[in-house]
């Protein structure tokens, strides 16, 4: 038969233990409360802070908005997570269910091995995000894939590629990313005249067509530096090869390239200058024999 003393010592370890369980409980509820009023906000702070002005920064509204979005959602999920799994270890410690605690340290860790990948893909997906790498409408290269982005999500990334197909790459395979359509880019091509006594001539018409494409009332607030012939870039038996350069708007900088190479073509050719073609330098090739003169 069970003693008073004993009776009144079973309650106060449960009471104990009730009271133990109950301070967990509560400290992890005030932890989880303070973490979203202030780490939640200050990551968005921090997040609209890399933001800046419209001359650092092209990123839309909408853009920053989905980016807040994704970091305060998994700021939430991934703190509740550590909360409340220190908690439910500390009340299952004061359980005495040692055992159960070894249990689900090894259950999570045969998760983890197992899923490594899929874990490896969201830390990455977090990182992309957190770090602003790239956004929908960039044109990147990922994982040895090209193509504009379609989908940013922290599990993968979608592309869709200069042939319109949909490439999937999961976040655990970006190790490095090339972002052609960030901020700003170049217009940057050679251009090859045959009459190597021209150049002066090529070079004022390049910088003449380069400051009337800066002065453009259509699509000259995409320039930032009006392109200009930079130099002589080499020089073969086909002619002299000048590099033009200049610097334009990131995201419209395939159409930019397009029509600024257009302009200089008809530039130079207007005023007479002979341009070199891909026919005149198989023809000029040293290697390629030249056909023997009619006797």
């Amino acid at each position: 038969m069970p003693t008073v003393n004993d009776m009144t010592t079973a309650i106060g370890t449960v009471a104990a233990s009730a009271l133990s369980i109950l301070i967990v409980a509560v400290v992890a509820y005030v932890i989880l409360r303070i973490s979203r009023r202030f780490v939640v906000p200050l990551v968005i702070r921090r997040l609209q802070a890399d933001v800046g002005g419209d001359e650092e920064r092209e990123t839309t509204i909408a853009e920053t908005q989905r980016r807040v979005e994704t970091v305060t959602a998994l700021a939430d999920w991934l703190l509740r997570l550590v909360i409340v799994t220190f908690a439910t270890l500390a009340i299952l410690v004061e359980l005495g269910q040692t055992s159960v605690v070894l249990v689900l340290a090894a259950v999570v860790a045969g998760v983890a091995i197992v899923a490594q990948d899929v874990i490896r893909d969201y830390v990455g997906g977090a990182i992309i995000v957190l770090e602003n790498q790239f956004g929908i409408g960039d044109w990147v290269t990922i994982a040895g894939a090209n193509g504009e982005v379609e989908m940013v999500s922290l599990r993968r990334t979608t592309l869709r590629d200069e042939a319109g197909d949909l490439i999937t790459v999961p976040n655990g395979e970006i190790r490095v990313a090339i972002n052609q359509t960030r901020l700003w880019s170049r217009i940057r091509f050679e251009i090859g005249i045959v009459d190597a006594n021209r150049v002066d001539d090529a070079r004022r018409i390049i910088d003449a067509a380069g400051e009337t494409f800066a002065a453009d009332p259509v699509i000259g607030h995409l320039v930032l530096e009006a392109p200009t012939m930079l130099r002589v870039n080499g020089v073969d038996p086909a002619g002299v090869r000048l590099l033009v350069s200049g610097r334009i708007r990131a995201n419209e900088r395939f159409r930019l390239n397009g029509e600024f190479r257009q302009r200089v073509v008809a530039a130079l050719t207007a005023q007479g200058i002979e341009l070199v073609t891909a026919q005149r330098v198989r023809i000029a090739d040293p290697t390629v024999p030249t056909p023997a003169a009619d006797a």
